[in-house]
């Protein structure tokens, strides 16, 4: 049975948990009697009415979970009963996100693979499917079309891509390289391609920090201002996209920081729907399949 995680109360940790327990079980299934045993022999709680209502708690996330991922959720519930609907990989940006969220990534080199930028190409997928339109992924380090520095990139993506903007403005300390904290950029035009659009720019956070100053680090405004020679003339939609769950309660003050959340579910709802090379699914495998072999060990 796979450890309880670092924080054993966390509702949405041991909902994780509960997930991954069915991903790795022979039977396809976990149960709440599985969470109840594991809670119990943790002596987390004073008694048996605080492991049920924890355990009420956690089914609950799932009901929500499989709600807001819709038909791109990995899991069935029957009751108390959580099982695995298909092979994983038929549900790969849930599954993707979910080990990213409870497991995290080494930072250590040299490195076989590179999950959070597997993240930023999931979420501009997701943000691209969203607004029926297009985007690029300019997060660094940046690939092509777009090249590492970047001012270049930053012309590239206003006449080549947006077509807005106008191009890089000529900086007293231009940045060589970097991103300026935008990760992704989604737009959709219209046949004329004339300014005023659909325009999306978005920040990425696949780690545990996510809640702290994240959210606040990507300013469309500011950074059209200080970095593009003319500012999109309609508003720019700012958006968030993290592989974790955010509890309900502060759902409606991060938006109001971190603009239009992609959290797990709303990411896999948007990229499950349509199987496309726009993000690299065998990457994304090889590293699922080493997180869970090294579970194995």
């Amino acid at each position: 049975m796979l450890p309880l995680p670092a924080s054993p109360t966390d509702t949405f940790k041991l909902a994780d948990w509960l997930e991954l327990e069915c991903l790795l079980s022979k039977q396809k299934s976990s149960s709440a009697g599985d969470l109840t045993d594991a809670l119990r022999f943790a002596s987390l709680f004073h008694d048996e009415i605080e492991i049920e209502n924890k355990v009420t708690d956690v089914f609950d996330e799932l009901e929500q979970r499989s709600l807001s991922a819709g038909n791109s959720y990995p899991f069935e519930l029957t009751g108390n009963l959580v099982t695995r609907r298909h092979t994983w990989k038929k549900y790969r940006p849930y599954v993707f996100c979910l080990c990213l969220s409870y497991f995290g990534w080494s930072t250590k080199k040299p490195r076989q693979h590179f999950p959070e930028r597997l993240f930023e190409e999931l979420s501009c997928y997701a943000a691209v499917n969203y607004l029926h339109g297009q985007g690029i992924r300019f997060g660094w380090p940046r690939h092509s079309p777009l090249t590492a520095n970047f001012g270049k990139a930053l012309n590239l993506l206003c006449h080549d891509h947006i077509k807005e903007g106008a191009g890089f403005r000529d900086q007293v300390e231009p940045q060589s390289n970097g991103d300026g904290c935008l990760d992704i950029v989604a737009w959709n035009s219209f046949p004329d391609n004339r300014p005023g659009k659909l325009l999306l720019f978005g920040a990425c956070a696949a780690g545990k920090d996510w809640e702290d100053d994240k959210m606040d680090e990507l300013q469309p405004a500011t950074f059209c201002a200080n970095c593009m020679i003319e500012i999109p003339p309609s508003s720019i939609i700012k958006a968030f996209f993290i592989p974790h769950r955010v509890v309900p309660s502060k759902w409606d003050r991060y938006s109001r920081r971190a603009g239009v959340i992609f959290d797990r579910c709303r990411i896999s709802y948007w990229t499950n729907a349509k199987h496309d090379k726009s993000y690299n699914p065998d990457q994304v495998d090889s590293w699922v399949e080493t997180v869970f072999s090294g579970l194995a060990q």
